[in-house]
């Protein structure tokens, strides 16, 4: 443990985190009667306290988490200023991320338990569903929207809570135009696919989030998975993703429906709320006969991190250890001194130049006799010069006329800034034909890009996926903005749509290696003019099925339905006497059978026909149903009687 510093009335022990804006401690506060508290500092770096956006968006923060208060959001208990910086003193959690949990399962290339999955994501979807629909103490809704549901962002207690952090500074990072390229890294492949097109964002949003986060807990793999950011970004925008059942085909078929849902490319089809997705979460979990909450998180977490849990439990030792008169000696011996600042001393040289006036120098004058004579004269004694004034002058203009030749240079030198706005928000840049960066989505549906240059002329290009190139000419002056601020005109070919209704609802539909995106049966996809697309349609004890779809008129959208026949369909007869001989009609199909007519090829909603042959029976009329991923079974009794 590091040596405690003083901050107000806490103490801070060690630092946990460093970022680029904050930093983050344990700390302790002290009450009477040998009360004690451990908690977590959040700290604005002094580099960004002069970051009035920043630090007003981490006002936000507290401000917002303050007034939220359930057991799977991480409590706020402080919010202040100290020494100029600002900070949150929140609850300390004990525990790892949702990261790390994720982390190993991959590298191990085994999958997490689903039921404890279900559990985890259901307690994050029921912490998110009290944030959306929090209200002030005026009853005014607070309208919070997370914005950064991801594994870092999820912490597990070893004492099996969890527990959703980080409101609000996603959202102060997005609104930032001096974020770099890169900064965003590994939050492309979390956002909606209406964050990443600039679009007005809901509650949906953190929904579709939770959905990646279930995906990528299912399968060990990450959902969008490509090389570059403007790659994954592009897979958000399509929601193209590959099914979960080809990274595990154990994935229970529910879950996969639940991430499904919740992954949605449009909002209307997502769930409503964080809640309803808790709830076919836990119905599930409660379906399955396990009885799984936070004691079996716990046990788990533990076995998983035996080791981190060995020196968390030391290191928690420790920090009991640490008592209220360490305060004192800490405020009195070793003041807090800001990270990131410095005690160097720093020396300033002026460089002068002196003034004065040139000794006079005497001058000898004198006159020719006409004739050429020379007449007779005095030579007066030459005076000795002094050219050391001289010599002082010439080197001080020299030295001069250097340090402003520098200073032009260094003056011309300066870079320039070319600042970027684009519609749509996601745009490729390339500066002097090199790939130069994408640009972030911004708060007001517009991609944001900023990038120092040295002076000159500049080509810009710009592309986006469904729109034209736009290039532009520019010349940066040097410590110079340049604002550039295009809307990129579509380039979108004509297009017709097919509306699909696919019977059973849970059917997977896949369009070559990608699965169509579909919420209870129901889905959308658009075709040029003219072309045709095959379709591969399956699902659960289901004959699969090719289908080709299209064309389809140019801005019309049509309705097509499509019904998989079941694999097998049990029908169980049960007349008087048991041996007697069933018999089961189809249409023009006819099966007889003792007991248990088995039947395939049959279609949802189908009608079956079933008596007695040799007795004297009345005759049943079944109609076909799929009941879910099942094999249907029907039971059927007839009571008979011998002619």
């Amino acid at each position: 443990m590091a040596e405690p510093k003083a901050f107000g009335r806490y103490l801070l022990l060690d630092r946990v985190a460093f970022g680029g804006m904050a930093e983050i401690y344990t700390a302790k506060s002290f009450g009477a009667d040998g009360f004690d508290r451990l908690l977590a500092i959040k700290r604005v770096l002094p580099s960004v306290a002069d970051d009035d956006q920043f630090v007003e968006m981490f006002k936000d923060e507290a401000k917002i988490t303050r007034a939220l208060n359930h057991g799977n959001i991480v409590q706020v208990t402080d919010f202040g200023k100290i020494e100029g910086s600002y900070y949150l003193a929140m609850e300390y959690i004990s525990g790892k991320d949702l990261k790390a949990l994720w982390g190993q399962a991959a590298t191990s290339g085994d999958h997490l338990d689903p039921i404890l999955v279900a559990y985890i994501v259901a307690s994050i979807a029921e912490g998110l569903s009290y944030a959306h629909n929090a209200t002030d103490a005026t009853g005014k809704a607070l309208g919070v929207i997370h914005r950064d549901v991801t594994p870092q962002n999820v912490l597990i207690s070893w004492d099996g809570e969890v527990k959703l952090v980080d409101f609000g500074i996603a959202k102060a990072r997005a609104k930032s135009l001096k974020t770099e390229v890169g900064v965003l890294k590994g939050k492309f492949a979390y956002m909606s696919p209406e964050q990443v097109r600039g679009l007005p964002l809901t509650k949906k949003t953190d929904i579709f989030s939770l959905g990646t986060v279930l995906y990528e807990l299912l399968t060990s793999e990450r959902a969008f998975d490509q090389e570059t950011d403007y790659a994954i970004m592009e897979s958000v925008r399509r929601v193209d993703i590959v099914d979960p059942a080809v990274h595990n085909p154990e994935a229970p078929d529910e879950l996969v429906r639940i991430c499904a849902k919740a992954m949605s490319y449009s909002e209307e089809e997502r769930y409503v709320d964080g809640e309803h997705m808790a709830r076919d979460l836990r119905t599930w979990i409660a379906s399955t006969g396990r009885n799984v909450g936070r004691l079996e998180l716990a046990s788990f977490l533990k076995s998983s991190f035996p080791n981190d849990f060995r020196e968390e439990r030391s290191r928690l030792t420790r920090y009991a250890q640490v008592k209220p008169d360490a305060l004192a000696n800490a405020t009195e011996n070793a003041p807090i001194r800001e990270a990131g600042t410095s005690t160097k001393k720093v020396t300033t040289v002026r460089l002068g130049v002196a003034t004065g006036s040139l000794p006079k120098v005497p001058m000898t004058t004198g006159t020719a006799p006409l004739g050429g004579q020379t007449l007779p004269s005095s030579t007066p004694k030459r005076e000795k010069k002094n050219w050391l004034p001289m010599l002082v002058f010439i080197l001080m203009a020299l030295i001069s006329s250097m340090m402003g030749l520098r200073a032009y240079q260094w003056w011309e030198s300066r870079p320039g800034v070319l600042e970027i706005s684009t519609r749509p928000a996601v745009v490729e840049v390339f500066i002097n034909d090199v790939f130069a960066g994408v640009t972030s989505p911004g708060p007001d549906g517009r991609g944001l890009f900023a990038s120092q240059r040295p002076r000159g002329d500049l080509k810009v290009l710009l592309r986006a996926a469904g729109y034209k190139d736009n290039s532009e000419a520019l010349t940066l002056v040097a410590g110079e903005v340049f604002k550039l601020a295009p809307d990129l005109a579509p380039d979108i070919p004509t297009l017709g749509h097919l509306d699909l209704v696919v019977y059973p609802p849970h059917a997977t539909v896949m369009d070559g290696e990608n699965p169509l995106p579909l919420s209870e049966g129901r889905g959308r996809l658009s075709l040029e003019e003219g072309r045709t697309k095959e379709l591969k349609i399956r699902a659960n004890n289901h004959e699969p099925q090719n289908v080709i779809v299209g064309p389809v008129t140019p801005g019309e959208t049509v309705e097509q339905e499509i019904r998989l026949a079941l694999s097998r369909w049990l029908l169980k007869v049960t007349p008087n006497p048991a041996d007697a001989k069933v018999e089961a009609r189809v249409g023009d199909r006819t099966k007889r059978s003792v007991g248990i007519t088995e039947l395939r090829g049959l279609h949802p909603g189908e009608t079956v026909r079933v008596k007695v042959s040799g007795r004297r029976c009345r005759s049943k009329r079944l109609r076909v149903q799929s009941d879910g991923l099942e094999i249907v079974e029907r039971t059927v009794q007839l009571r008979c009687r011998k002619r």
